[in-house]
């Protein structure tokens, strides 16, 4: 038969017999799901109708201008939501697509033969398999084989289209054609002789040693408590990285490090292959040189396809298992559908909503990245990603046969081939200006950059054998290494960086690279095409966005050490507690999987011997906690009978993954309760004793007033609160000058009351409900407001909701004693400020 190319036949394609045709009332989804390379293809005919193909249909998201102005408020230090990120209930509830219009996608592909695979939480994405034949009656579409390049192929010669009520909601549909896949960005993998073994003329090479002496990294932040998703395909081998680690004497991987196949288990991407797990083998390698001390989870994608890796991103997001997220594997921007790329960055986008950071490596055909087109690379092209390129570097001493380590940081220049360029499909996200980026609207890749070049090259042990491997690949998984290490400092979740890092321009936190190119671009001062930003000093990085506290010389500011060298005490009669684990784990209990999770331990002795019941429950516990009970000694104590639970009630996320003890205690019998967490976890928690015979119901007094009045305050003229409380509003605004011993207070400012109860007992002291506007902060002291103590559980961040809806206002429930005087701070959580509503109830006389 005569070969036509696609361009010359797709207008006969559309007219041949038994081709499905789009009913009158379909449409295309909203972005283009037909295949650039379609052009360059030559078309073989129909495909057999009985041919098999995997689908995913990309729903769109709701508000997505709600949710891009959320996403710059999560990142403004002046924001009321700074940091505050959503779980993902709360993202579904806003931004997802709803059940309904996820179930009319459903029903459609069902109705047209199809078998549905997939359905997941967020409804971002409906999987679906079946025969050619299914495919083009659902689709309205002719498939054919093509060839291109000299390969066999398959792909629609149409655009997509669905009924018009379900083409509002789409983005497209990825996986009607495999003219395109995604590849690692390995710029070179040669083999090597043994490391330090006779160098000869090969000298030399980095390994994870030289490039922590080369990046000024620091052992005190080794990431611990934190975990590292690579993002890729194929397994690695255990044995690899037990060499690898034991080669330069670092420790063996985290307690929780595994591999999550996200297809069926026999996927050929699920699999360790000898030609292509050098990637999986570099990220794992070389993240874990960065960060040691961070647990990492390879998740793999059933394939290389662009389907496949769709679902692979999709379901990091929505397992959530760690806050940062590498990934070397890509696809050139002019090669890949519009509709694959924009349903990608919805996911990437849900992923910032949730606290995730992603790294991407952005190529290693400089500014040319898809069969000498200038463009760019896929996914370090998505404004919710943090596009890594590449750099040559230079050691200030060693690298020699007779000194092969590298002593320090000497320079760096652009690597040839960083990719970088300007975005075809994506518009300029806000965060990247300033700093001598170029003027215009569309996105610019890199944003940051890394060592690179294939000479060094990088020390990578796979498949029993040593190798010599360059390329962005090597760039990508040692920043995210650096952000583990930044999330463990900060205590939470960093989302997308790109406003801090672009806000460090210029500082010793980046080494600014002004020399060499890419091909199009050169580098230069202040950010370029070739190197972004530049790479990291990682002690100037980390010390440059440390949390600030505020001290003056009569105030101390502490957090409760929590631990079993000096527990905080619960006094008899119990009460509410909330902290924040955070730091290494020292202690595990005999449930759950606590031992990688840092813990808080409190100690408590009981005036009444029976059940008592120890909890988590609630709002204001934010991830997977592990309670247990132990007697005697703190650290080398026994459980008590029923002493440990995991899961037994919700939490914040309406999971159940908060815990519940109700253990037999006996009067005057001391037990050392510990917050702990599921592999790895940690967070905010709000811990409830309630001792035998308690009730745990509060009651108001009925004869308690309520005075509204409107105030400002500070420890030099506290506002008074009558002894009969009531509810008083006010703004805090200006400078901090106190901070509380949880949340981060240190830089908001406050507003301070003066307090003095006329009975004793159990007060409660809140700023619940819609008269808050922001994340509060609240902290009771005595007998001195600047430098007095806080009270026994004396500081809540978060136990109830505000007039945004979310968890972000505190609660607490001290002993208070008649007569004493007490100080109560209004403050913000991490720069937080507005407008509040106190409410005081004293003690029932």
């Amino acid at each position: 038969m005569q070969l036509l190319t696609i361009a010359r036949s797709l207008a006969l394609a559309v007219l041949a017999a038994g081709v499905a045709a789009a009913p009158a009332t379909a449409a295309p989804g909203k972005f283009h799901s037909r295949s650039p390379h379609l052009k360059d293809a030559v078309d073989l005919g129909r495909a057999p109708a009985t041919e098999r193909h995997r689908v995913v249909v990309s729903l769109d998201l709701r508000d997505r201008e709600g949710l891009e102005a959320f996403l710059a408020d999560v990142q403004d230090p002046a924001s009321p939501r700074y940091r505050q990120f959503l779980s993902q209930d709360e993202f579904d509830a806003l931004y997802a697509p709803t059940e309904a219009q996820e179930q009319a996608v459903v029903d459609h592909l069902r109705q047209a033969g199809l078998g549905v695979t997939d359905r997941v939480p967020n409804r971002l994405l409906v999987g679906a398999a079946g025969s050619v034949a299914a495919l083009e009656r659902a689709f309205g579409v002719a498939i054919h084989h093509v060839e291109r390049a000299g390969q066999r192929h398959y792909a629609a010669l149409d655009e997509p289209s669905l009924p018009d009520e379900l083409a509002r909601d789409v983005v497209g549909v990825i996986g009607l054609d495999d003219l395109s896949e995604r590849h690692p960005h390995l710029g070179s993998v040669a083999p090597a002789a043994a490391p330090r073994a006779a160098l000869g003329s090969n000298c030399c090479h980095l390994s994870p040693n030289d490039v922590f002496a080369l990046y000024d990294n620091t052992a005190a932040l080794p990431g611990a408590g934190q975990t590292i998703v690579i993002a890729g395909a194929y397994a690695w081998r255990d044995t690899d990285n037990t060499a690898f680690n034991s080669q330069w004497g670092l420790p063996q991987l985290p307690t929780g490090s595994g591999q999550v196949c996200t297809g069926p288990s026999t996927s050929s991407g699920c699999r360790f292959s000898s030609q292509n797990s050098i990637e999986i083998a570099l990220d794992v390698e070389y993240a874990h040189g960065t960060a040691p001390a961070a647990r990492i989870l390879n998740y793999m994608a059933a394939s290389t396809s662009d389907a496949d890796f769709t679902t692979l991103y999709n379901r990091i997001v929505t397992d959530n298992p760690g806050h940062v997220v590498s990934t070397s594997w890509g696809v050139c921007e002019v090669g890949v559908s519009a509709a694959t790329q924009r349903a990608d960055d919805n996911i990437f986008a849900n992923a910032n909503a949730i606290g995730q950071s992603w790294f991407a490596a952005s190529g290693d055909s400089g500014s040319r990245d898809c069969s000498n087109l200038l463009g760019v690379d896929n996914p370090a092209n998505s404004p919710h990603v943090m596009g890594v390129g590449g750099t040559t570097p230079a050691c200030s001493g060693g690298m020699t046969s007779s000194s092969p380590a590298c002593a320090g940081y000497g320079s760096e220049s652009a690597w040839s081939g960083s990719g970088g360029g300007v975005s075809l499909v994506f518009a300029r996200p806000a965060f990247q200006r300033g700093c001598g980026v170029p003027a215009g609207t569309q996105r610019l890749v890199p944003d940051v950059a890394l060592e690179a070049n294939p000479s060094p090259g990088n020390y990578v042990a796979e498949n029993g054998s040593w190798w010599v491997v360059g390329g962005t690949s090597d760039a990508a998984p040692q920043w995210a290494g650096l952000a583990a290490e930044l999330v463990q400092q900060s205590g939470g979740a960093l989302g997308n960086p790109g406003a801090l890092l672009y806000g460090r321009c210029g500082t010793a936190a980046l080494h600014d690279i002004t020399s060499g190119s890419n091909g199009d671009y050169g580098a230069g001062v202040g950010y370029d095409m070739v190197t972004g930003l530049g790479s990291f000093d990682a002690r100037n990085l980390l010390a440059a966005v440390a949390p600030t506290s505020t001290t003056t010389t009569s105030t101390t500011t502490t957090t409760l050490p929590g631990r079993c060298t000096s527990p905080p005490v619960i006094p008899a009669q119990g009460g509410t507690f909330s902290g924040t684990t955070s730091g290494t784990s020292s202690l595990a209990g005999s449930c759950g999987s606590s031992g990688t999770s840092p813990e808080q331990v409190f100690q408590w002795t009981p005036a009444v011997s029976g059940t008592a019941t120890i909890q988590t429950c609630g709002a204001g516990t934010t991830f997977d906690t592990v309670l247990y009970l132990r007697s005697g000694s703190c650290a080398g104590g026994p459980e008590v009978a029923a002493g440990c639970n995991d899961d037994a009630c919700s939490n914040a996320n309406g999971l159940f993954r908060a815990s519940r003890l109700t253990p037999t205690v006996t009067a005057g019998q001391t037990y050392y309760i510990v917050v702990d967490g599921y592999g790895g976890a940690q967070g905010i928690f709000s811990l409830t004793v309630t001792p035998p015979g308690a009730s745990t119901t509060t009651t108001t007094p009925a004869s308690t007033s309520t005075t509204t009045t409107t105030l400002a305050a500070a420890c030099a003229g506290p506002t008074p609160i009558p002894a009969a409380g009531g509810t008083f509003s006010g703004t805090t605004s200006g400078t901090s000058t106190q901070a509380g011993s949880c949340g981060s207070s240190g830089t908001s400012p406050e507003q301070v009351f003066q307090w003095t109860p006329l009975a004793s007992g159990t007060a409660t002291i809140q700023t619940c409900g819609a008269g808050t506007t922001f994340d509060t902060v609240l902290y009771l002291r005595s007998g001195s407001c600047a430098s007095g103590p806080e009270v026994a559980a004396g500081c809540n961040d978060d136990a109830c909701t505000n007039g945004t809806g979310l968890n972000r206002a505190s609660r607490l429930t001290p002993t208070v004693t008649a007569g004493q005087t007490y100080y109560i701070v209004v403050d913000g959580y991490g720069g937080a400020q507005g407008t509040f509503s106190l409410t005081v109830t004293p003690p029932a006389p």
